[in-house]
């Protein structure tokens, strides 16, 4: 065998066969920080905007035109 200097060395057999749990693991992690952010900011990003809504209005805004008056002298009814 000759020695090449610009190939890695291979691990020996049973050593380095954790990395793809590692990565599995490690994703994991990060997609339940990203949950547990989202999740415990309710969405706002901040958690500083107020997300009350607005109180309902018991009058409105312009008053309504007051009725028309009564014709005078009564009505008839012919049969």
């Amino acid at each position: 065998m000759s020695y090449e200097p610009n190939v890695p060395k291979a691990p020996p057999p049973g050593e380095g066969g954790n990395r793809a749990l590692y990565f599995i693991v490690g994703g994991l992690v990060v997609l339940a920080a990203v949950f547990v952010f989202i999740f415990t900011n309710n969405g706002t990003g901040t958690g500083t905007q107020d997300t009350a809504a607005p109180a309902a209005t018991t009058e409105p805004a312009t008053p309504a035109p007051a009725p028309a008056p009564a014709p005078e002298g009564g009505t008839t009814t012919t049969q």
